[in-house]
């Protein structure tokens, strides 16, 4: 499952934060999920949460194709790119 940060585009929603009164600029979730399961978040929320995520080891890791440099956000992704990778049979495969 993908999680981003995107910008709020509604103007006047409160962050979701507990104890937070500032307006939402940004939201966070699955980009093709539903935007009831969004959550609204303002500026200094996020950071916070960016933060604390930080702190407890949690990072995003991209790997990358050694071929044609396209990211990806798991291990498995990029090794079945990289059989089917057209830049990878040009210089002739790993083998």
């Amino acid at each position: 499952m993908r999680c981003a940060f995107m910008e709020q585009n509604v103007r006047g929603v409160f962050c979701d934060s507990y104890n937070c009164k500032n307006i939402a600029t940004l939201r966070i979730g699955n980009p093709e999920g539903p935007p009831q399961l969004f959550m609204q978040l303002c500026r200094d929320c996020a950071i916070s949460l960016v933060e604390s995520g930080e702190a407890m080891g949690l990072k995003a890791e991209t790997f990358v194709c050694e071929h044609c440099g396209k990211e990806f956000d798991n291990e498995k992704s990029c090794k079945m790119h990289a059989i089917r990778c057209s830049k990878c049979k040009e210089e002739g495969g790993d083998e």
